[in-house]
Order: C-alpha cells, then sequence, then structure tokens
C-alpha cells in the first residue's frame, strides 16, 4: 500500500524523501562513529556502492572527505 501510495504521489514525494535521507545521512556522517554500512541501513539505501554514488552527486564531496571535515574518522 505504502508503495503504491509513494508512487501515486510521484517526485515531489521523491524528492522529500531524498532529501531528508540526504540530511539524515549528513547528521550521521558528522555526529556518529558508526560503520558506513550501519548508515546504509538505517536509510534503507540497500548496499553501499548505492549510498556512495548518490552521496557524492547530491553533497559533491566523498564519505570520506565529509567525515573529515567535522573531525569524525
Amino acid at each position: 500500500i505504502l508503495r503504491r501510495r509513494f508512487h501515486e504521489l510521484g517526485p515531489t514525494c521523491r524528492r522529500l524523501l531524498d532529501e531528508v535521507r540526504r540530511e539524515m545521512a549528513k547528521d550521521y556522517l558528522r555526529a556518529t562513529g558508526q560503520k558506513i554500512q550501519d548508515i546504509v541501513e538505517l536509510l534503507v539505501y540497500g548496499e553501499v556502492t548505492k549510498f556512495r554514488r548518490a552521496f557524492l552527486r547530491r553533497v559533491e564531496i566523498s564519505l570520506h572527505q565529509y567525515r573529515q571535515q567535522f573531525g569524525v574518522l
């Protein structure tokens, strides 16, 4: 049911979901020492590679570089 409703809402809903996931990812990366795999599972990305590509495309720096900015490694 949720998947069908999500599909009905279309691009607006997908953009909102992407934005929320991106902000949550940034929070997890800068405020915790959690493993990337754990963050991937929390945000339901499915696989690390997909998460890395999405993060790089939207934030324009790698996960490692982002964490370095905040002293989290």
